[in-house]
């Protein structure tokens, strides 16, 4: 979107383990693209925080926590959002395993609204390689609203992809991910068999 950041960030890095944690905060006072005039939409901050740790060869566990403030424009009043997930990884003996869930909660400030985040995604990728051949299989979620959702409960169970980076995982399977409205999820079971053949 362009926005400009003035922003810190602390990295320690491990035999055993990687941490990160950066904050920033956004110098463009511009509207951001796609918000009407009705509903104007300032992005403010950003907190990030990643904890990597190694169990051996065998297994790692992730961590990541992002939290966004935004700013609306007609009553100044901040709004925030924050997705907190885990991401194990096991390797054993040509089996990998690498999942992940994300919780989302906070409020959207989309449309002047004080609807609440409630929303989730979740990932389990199983493979397998032996010689030249890997076999995997895979299963993504993201949580979205019912068709026939009224939404009188003030919830917003649609998980969103922070800068729409969902288009790098699912190519164009995510073009109804959208940000505002009423919004489908996503179901993407996928099988996959490759073959290295550069030996």
């Amino acid at each position: 979107y362009g926005a400009a950041h003035d922003a810190i960030t602390f990295e320690c890095d491990n035999k055993d383990f990687d941490a990160k944690w950066q904050l920033g905060f956004s110098a463009n006072s511009a509207d951001m693209p796609g918000t009407a005039t009705l509903a104007t939409k300032k992005y403010r901050n950003l907190g990030f925080f990643m904890f990597s740790k190694n169990f051996g060869n065998a297994f790692t566990l992730n961590f990541t926590d992002l939290f966004e403030t935004y700013e609306n424009g007609l009553s100044t009043a901040i709004y925030g959002r924050n997705t907190v997930g885990l991401n194990p990884v096991v390797n054993y003996k040509g089996l990998t395993f690498n999942g992940s869930f994300y919780y989302q909660h906070g409020t959207p400030a989309v449309f002047n609204t004080e609807d609440q985040y409630d929303a989730m995604m979740f990932t389990a990728d199983l493979s397998y390689k032996t010689g030249i051949l890997k076999a995997a299989v895979g299963y993504d979620y993201y949580s979205g609203e019912a068709y026939d959702d009224d939404q009188t409960d003030d919830k917003n169970k649609v998980f969103n992809t922070y800068m729409h980076g969902g288009h790098l995982f699912f190519g164009n399977t995510d073009f109804h991910l959208k940000l505002y409205g009423k919004n489908r999820g996503l179901t993407n079971i996928n099988f996959k068999l490759s073959a290295d053949l550069s030996k």
